[in-house]
């Protein structure tokens, strides 16, 4: 074990990440009697429950418990605006069921884009959510129907059970446009700094540009074009300290950025230890 915190605390020297590769960043530092989910980087988010606490210790600080039923964290953004074409998330959880009786959100969003395409062309889907076998899916839909769709699912990586944090982290790297509009990407998920599941797909330009809020422990899930999202998935435990980046990390990163959960604390007092 202290053989493998000197390797994590090394990793933490030599490839840090600039502030400057963030679009968002939550702590999760917030306080309990506060609905605002502060980001660091840019708009605040707004947090939407049905318990008075929310507040719990996390993995780095404070960390915001969900409770499976009506709490969720609304990032106040269009995904379009703070999600570039390369781009990677990362986040701590911990769920009170590594395999739920049903399915469970991370974070997600469906935006409808118009109301002149059939029903299966005219949503962009983004998601990643916790399976009933403690696997991880994460889904992509684009705006040209079924072709779009894009889905990785993961070796298990939540038992039946388990409640321990895990570091979360998916890598979407955009390798350049392959005919006119389309892109390959590659993508890349990470469980604890182990690659647990990867492939290659090609995304239509315009699947990067819904007008739809990314919600944190839910799926923000409209609808109708302009109509009021419907939210379902909800996720049951904790999330911490959850990070969008504007590049595809690379091993090295995820490295560095899973032993963050090792080697900083948050001081009550503000700042990191």
């Amino acid at each position: 074990m202290l053989k493998m915190m000197i390797i994590l605390v090394l990793c933490s020297l030599c490839y840090g990440l600039n502030d400057a590769n963030l679009v968002a960043y939550y702590p999760m530092n917030d306080k309990a009697d506060s609905n605002t989910v502060v980001n660091t980087i840019g708009v605040d988010g707004n947090s939407v429950r049905n318990t008075s606490l929310m507040h719990v210790a996390g993995k780095i600080g404070g960390a915001l418990s969900f409770d499976g039923t009506s709490d969720y964290a609304d990032t106040s953004q269009w995904w379009a605006d703070i999600v570039p074409y390369s781009h990677s998330i990362g986040v701590w959880v911990k769920a009170n069921d590594g395999q739920p009786a049903s399915a469970q959100y991370i974070f997600g969003m469906q935006y409808i884009f118009g109301d002149d395409y059939p029903e299966t062309d005219n949503r962009v889907i983004y998601f990643l959510r916790i399976n009933t076998n403690g696997t991880l899916t994460l889904y992509w839909k684009g705006e040209i129907g079924a072709a779009a769709v894009a889905s990785l699912t993961t070796s298990v990586v939540f038992l039946n059970g388990e409640n321990d944090w895990k570091h979360i982290i998916v890598t979407v790297e955009n390798l350049g446009e392959i005919e006119f509009g389309v892109f390959q990407v590659n993508v890349k998920i990470y469980a604890n700094n182990v690659l647990v599941g990867s492939v290659s797909w090609d995304k239509n330009i315009d699947d990067w540009h819904p007008e739809a809020n990314m919600f944190i422990g839910a799926y923000n899930e409209q609808q109708s074009y302009g109509g009021e999202p419907v939210v379902s998935g909800y996720f049951d435990g904790s999330l911490d300290d959850f990070r969008i980046f504007n590049k595809a990390l690379t091993a090295a990163e995820v490295t560095w950025l899973y032993a963050q959960g090792y080697t900083r604390h948050w001081l009550d007092s503000g700042g990191w230890l």
